[in-house]
């Protein structure tokens, strides 16, 4: 006896196939976007609770934690690929742990060079200072810029290319407004009271 019952069709199936394909597809995209905004969000809270530490530090002692120089820079560990005057260590604001504004200090949640897109991993949380004046920042990690020149958490103040042996870029990099090359200054999170003048 014959069955009435009719199957898919391969046509049908390919169909079927391809749908969920796509509808996996965005679901991955809106992920990742919904992680990248999660590890900013973690960046603008470690930032904004270390200029709050810097500044009872400041009220605490009349200077502000210094790396010896502004153009001598300490990173978090996580921060690979530095060179020139800059150092990776866990102590990246100097005395902060030491003295107890902090247990331990945060780490960028995915370090890498998020403005240029390519090169080996060198941006990340940085902190330079000569005990009165200070570059804190998520250097170059934000990954859901550029943002606004209007938001309180940009400045054009930063720090030197990792292949640069030093920081006299830090008032005006040549690649401020360089599409090509990475506006690391829109892809950060700084706090500075660096008096640059533009």
């Amino acid at each position: 006896m014959r069955s009435n019952q009719k199957g898919f069709t391969l046509i049908e199936l390919l169909v079927v196939i391809s749908i969920i394909g796509v509808l996996s597809t965005i679901a991955m995209t809106s992920l990742n976007g919904a992680k990248a905004k999660a590890r900013d969000a973690k960046r603008l809270s470690d930032i904004t609770q270390i200029k709050t530490a810097l500044d009872i530090y400041y009220a605490d002692h009349g200077h502000y934690p210094s790396t010896g120089s502004i153009y001598t820079t300490l990173c978090d560990p996580g921060c690979a690929g530095v060179n020139g005057n800059a150092t990776s260590t866990a102590n990246w604001v100097p005395d902060l742990v030491a003295e107890g504004y902090f247990s331990q200090l945060p780490r960028d949640p995915a370090p890498k060079d998020r403005a240029r897109g390519y090169g080996p991993p060198g941006s990340c949380y940085m902190y330079s200072s000569d005990g009165t004046q200070f570059i804190l920042s998520a250097w170059a990690t934000v990954e859901t810029g550029p943002i606004s020149t209007s938001s309180t958490l940009y400045s054009r103040a930063g720090f030197r290319e990792v292949s640069i042996p030093n920081q006299y870029y830090m008032c005006d990099h040549p690649n401020i407004g360089n599409a090509s090359w990475g506006d690391y200054y829109r892809y950060s999170y700084t706090i500075t009271n660096v008096g640059c003048a533009w």
